[in-house]
């Protein structure tokens, strides 16, 4: 049901917390779990209270299982991430290439398996649609060179903070230009994703400048 769609969209950022820490002993600053938990909890808020009407779709144990299966996998895979790109020292691009050549395999047999040749039926009955999907692959490729200069250069946790939030600053962007109106569960809600995310600026950025200051004054002593 809806509800449980908000949590699982809302709740990204946390799995990857977890995951780190109970996988890989990896900690945050304090103030990356200050953000998470606010951001998570304001981004649920700030959903639930566009509901507009009460009627809600069958929950099912499967659906239910399929969503946090997602969020065990965004735990596993997140963590992994950063340790390869640490350890290994992979480009972007390289980590992109990798990534999506190993997951053609596995995607490909469940393809087969799944769907037969219909997909290849559908093409050649439909040969328009090629040049759509052909669209689509260019203009898919364009945004995970993002994603993965992202998760290079910030690490999965922030990755996930952006994948996050960005419909979240969708919706902010369509209320401010069509002039909708917002509630107050959802003003207060984006109040606190954005106090959340400049807190998170502010002091990631004043850690950055106090290691560099103390890496500068480390090398000239020595």
């Amino acid at each position: 049901n809806y509800p449980t769609q908000v949590l699982v969209k809302s709740a990204k950022m946390v799995p990857v917390v977890i995951g780190g820490l109970l996988l890989y002993r990896k900690t945050y600053p304090w103030y990356d779990y200050v953000s998470v938990f606010t951001i998570t909890a304001s981004l649920i808020a700030f959903n639930l209270a566009k509901m507009k009407s009460k009627a809600e779709a069958t929950q099912t144990m499967l659906g239910v299982a399929l969503c946090f299966g997602s969020l065990f996998c965004d735990g596993l895979t997140g963590p992994r991430q950063d340790k390869i790109n640490k350890k290994f020292s992979v480009t972007s691009l390289e980590h992109m290439m990798n990534t999506n050549l190993f997951a053609v395999i596995p995607s490909g047999i469940a393809m087969l398996i799944v769907e037969g040749s219909s997909p290849f039926d559908y093409c050649a009955r439909y040969p328009e649609v090629i040049r759509h999907v052909l669209l689509f692959c260019v203009f898919n490729t364009c945004g995970q060179v993002f994603i993965f200069n992202a998760l290079t250069h910030f690490g999965a946790l922030y990755l996930a903070l952006i994948t996050t939030t960005r419909k979240f600053f969708t919706v902010v962007a369509s209320v401010l230009y069509f002039g909708h109106k917002l509630n107050t569960v959802q003003t207060i809600s984006v109040c606190a994703i954005f106090c959340a995310l400049i807190m998170q600026v502010v002091y990631s950025t004043r850690d950055k400048s106090k290691k560099k200051h103390k890496d500068e004054d480390g090398g000239h002593r020595h």
